[in-house]
């Protein structure tokens, strides 16, 4: 639980609480101002026996990352930076790779909730507002015995200025309050968050994959679209983004060559860059 007194600037904690209509997520709270890593310091709980649902949450982060090691822009006070700590037992690690897209889904169902923005996902967990990156995930697993430990980290772009970002993300990025004009109470964007988060989770343990696969392909910018998948440092492959498989993949139907005889054939990406060969398509 949180300790008494335990409030921050920038988070109601005890109102925080109150919010909250989970059983585990974030009724154990790691309240700092500044880490290298949310992901770093929960890994490092987790190792060392925090209880499932337990989450860090910072007001900056030093060396913040995303997926493949790409540097987090993460300034003072203004985004969520947030890690959760979630045991899973191995009977239920069928849908492991399905916790990224879940928790990109919970986050863009969270922002939609408090601010009404419509938020797109690109594959596989990046969360789109007009175009432009409001929040992205990265899922680290940590070793356990008889159970796998995920750690999620969850950035959301919440109170920042255009101005604020730096000039290489300018025109790639936005942020809650970019989109509204107004400033967002963090707390709340936290509560939902962690409230559409535990539903996800739930639902994935009892349910299987088919409700959260259709609920992500309904809120998909990559669906339908014409994509460039950067496999490695080889040339790029190019194709239609046709379908989300069982296991969470992108499947790609490859342009077909002169020597195809007009056929062309389906691949599934698992890891990988993806980026779009045209404008993402607007839906409501």
């Amino acid at each position: 639980m949180i300790p008494a007194g335990d409030i921050s600037a920038g988070y109601d904690l005890p109102a925080l609480q109150a919010a909250l209509h989970t059983r585990v997520l974030g009724r154990s709270v790691h309240y700092m101002d500044a880490t290298a890593s949310t992901n770093s310091t929960a890994m490092a709980l987790a190792e060392a026996g925090s209880s499932d649902g337990s989450i860090v949450v910072a007001e900056v982060q030093t060396a913040g990352r995303g997926r493949r090691g790409r540097a987090w822009h993460s300034p003072h006070g203004r985004h969520i930076y947030c890690s959760i700590i979630f045991r899973i037992a191995d009977e239920h690690s069928a849908w492991l790779s399905w916790i990224p897209l879940a928790s990109a889904l919970a986050a863009a169902e969270a922002i939609f909730e408090t601010a009404r923005l419509p938020v797109l996902l690109k594959w596989p967990n990046d969360m789109l507002v007009s175009d432009r990156k409001i929040g992205g995930i990265l899922c680290e697993k940590v070793g356990g015995q008889g159970q796998s430990v995920v750690v999620i980290g969850i950035g959301l772009n919440i109170n920042c200025d255009q101005t604020d970002f730096p000039s290489d993300l300018t025109n790639l990025a936005t942020s809650i309050k970019m989109e509204h004009g107004r400033t967002v109470d963090r707390t709340a964007v936290l509560a939902a968050l962690l409230n559409r988060l535990e539903i996800r989770l739930d639902r994935l343990r009892s349910e299987g994959v088919s409700e959260t696969l259709a609920a992500y392909v309904a809120r998909s910018a990559t669906i339908g679209e014409q994509v460039r998948i950067m496999l490695s440092e080889a040339e790029p492959i190019e194709g239609l983004a046709e379908s989300i498989g069982p296991d969470g993949c992108l499947r790609v139907r490859l342009q077909p060559d002169s020597s195809s005889k007009g056929d062309s054939t389906v691949i599934e990406v698992r890891s990988a860059d993806v980026k779009y060969v045209r404008k993402v398509t607007a839906r409501s």
